[in-house]
């Protein structure tokens, strides 16, 4: 289906008092699997794997799910259509589409807190946080007949500028319809292990994210990177 060019693993330990609670999630470039679980600490192994390219032709038919537009998402708003047509206009396939409006997004959105999330108000601004830049991406995204979702999640500490026991974080999950579901970080050129999905205790004060391991591989060669919090 498609060449996969980079593999990167994580072993990560969660835990609280009060409990903890997690799901195995899984998407076509992402996987969140529990490996250990106690009433209050869980320890789950995230993948993330780089694809090269799906070859699904674009404009994108077969589908009417999630392209909607909603309070937060106003992908039937002129501007964010003119916008995004400028921007897929040269397309041949849907991962081509949704690659130049990921880049633009990355490229002309700044982190900033104190301004509305709603893609319009983020489109006008320029500025947002998670949750604006993921509305704007799916904003267009929809506005191209993309379809696409806003995810709610939770960051561990390690590579983002979050607390001990995490962050509350937001994403686009983009459904490819022959394929599936894949997962985008707005704010960055690639999806990363320290995405965890249905974390009910993210940000508490006694809540404890710990990244026990990273590993890589690439082109079929292995590095382990071994990531300790003291």
């Amino acid at each position: 289906m498609f060449g996969l060019i980079l593999v990167i693993s994580a072993t990560l330990t969660l835990s609280n008092p009060a409990g903890v609670s997690l799901e195995h999630y899984s998407v076509l470039n992402f996987e969140q699997m529990v490996v250990e679980e106690a009433p209050t600490r869980a320890k789950l192994v995230t993948t993330f794997m780089s694809p090269i390219e799906l070859p699904q032709p674009f404009p994108v038919t077969g589908t009417t799910e999630y392209l909607s537009p909603t309070t937060e998402i106003q992908s039937d708003n002129p501007d964010i259509i003119a916008q995004a047509q400028a921007l897929v206009s040269g397309a041949h396939t849907q991962f081509e589409a949704v690659t130049v409006v990921h880049n633009w997004v990355m490229g002309h959105i700044s982190y900033m807190s104190g301004f509305p999330s709603d893609a319009v108000t983020v489109y006008t601004v320029r500025v947002a946080r998670c949750a604006g830049y993921s509305n704007l991406m799916a904003a267009l995204l929809r506005a191209t007949g993309i379809p696409s979702r806003v995810v709610n999640g939770c960051l561990a500490p390690y590579n983002w500028y979050v607390g001990p026991g995490g962050g509350w974080h937001t994403w686009v999950e983009v459904l490819f319809p022959e394929s599936g579901w894949m997962a985008y970080e707005p704010q960055q050129p690639m999806f990363d292990t320290f995405h965890l999905y249905g974390f009910s205790k993210c940000e508490q004060d006694n809540t404890s994210v710990i990244v026990e391991d990273y590993s890589l591989w690439h082109l079929g060669h292995h590095l382990y990177l071994p990531y300790y919090v003291q």
